[in-house]
């Protein structure tokens, strides 16, 4: 755990495996959860961010590889068994284990979840209310980075070992637009404060952009991040990454030029943005 105003690290909490993606959980006013995947474990972790204390594991997920929040629950993808879990976060226990087949990963969700597959280039449709499959798209190829739209029928995809991304409406199953914007896209993110930009890392140049979600259109590159892995929007115009090449956290305010690499130690994987009270 950072602390963004000071850049000083104030916690390290230790969690099953190797953690990887990251998910936050907003209970009340108050109170602010981290859900941490550990695929190699099969666990995910529920992290009190207040208190700094783990209130939660939940073990035999197979190879948890992504999660998302949405209201009240969690949607975590097994691809050792093929299925997406569903988790009562308030009550702390298992809905549902929907299958769904392959080795679904990336996943996105709204009125729908979208999952994406570590081997096959479609993206997988699913209802979560009525616990079953409704249908399988194809995406233009194997995608490795999902993120929603707020409020539409897009997802935002980039692809396995390419430079490009490509925006998706799963309501209609075709492909709005798709565009070379780096050299390799690793993690693409919607601005959720903007509604209408995305931030894609560059991994092979170390870089962040900044593109439409229009058209796809590079509005911005910002450079200083080797091997720029995971992303998180701070606020309209800042925007995290874990950096692996330098194991470092790096800031960026893009309105004042501002960079900031904050030293992590190790391997930094995903990340996650909270407000405390």
């Amino acid at each position: 755990m950072v602390d963004l105003g000071t850049g000083h690290i104030v916690a390290r909490l230790r969690v099953p495996g190797r953690p990887q993606e990251l998910a936050v959980y907003h209970e009340s006013a108050r109170r602010t959860f981290v859900l941490v995947t550990s695929p190699a474990a099969g666990a995910l972790t529920m992290i009190d961010a207040g208190s700094r204390r783990i209130v939660k594991v939940w073990r035999g997920l197979g190879r948890p590889s992504d999660v998302v929040v949405d209201a009240l629950r969690a949607y975590v993808t097994d691809a050792r068994r093929g299925r997406l879990v569903v988790l009562d976060l308030r009550n702390r226990h298992i809905v549902t284990r929907i299958e769904v087949g392959g080795r679904p990963h990336a996943l996105a969700v709204g009125d729908l979840a979208v999952i994406a597959d570590e081997r096959r280039p479609f993206l997988t449709l699913v209802d979560p209310r009525r616990r079953r499959v409704i249908g399988r798209m194809p995406a233009g190829g194997i995608v490795r980075s999902i993120s929603k739209r707020p409020d539409t029928a897009d997802v935002l995809v980039s692809y396995r070992g390419s430079g490009s991304i490509a925006r998706v409406d799963w309501g209609r199953q075709r492909v709005v637009f798709r565009r070379v914007v780096a050299r390799r896209v690793g993690e693409v993110l919607v601005n959720f404060y903007s509604g209408d930009r995305v931030w894609v890392a560059d991994d092979a140049y170390g870089r962040v952009k900044l593109a439409s979600l229009r058209d796809g259109r590079v509005l911005r590159t910002i450079a200083g991040c080797p091997g720029t892995r995971a992303l998180a929007a701070v606020h309209q115009w800042r925007v995290l990454a874990t950096c692996p090449g330098s194991a470092s956290l790096t800031d960026w305010d893009t309105m004042s030029g501002r960079l900031r690499r904050i030293p992590l130690g190790a391997t930094p994987a995903g990340v996650a943005f909270v407000v405390l009270p």
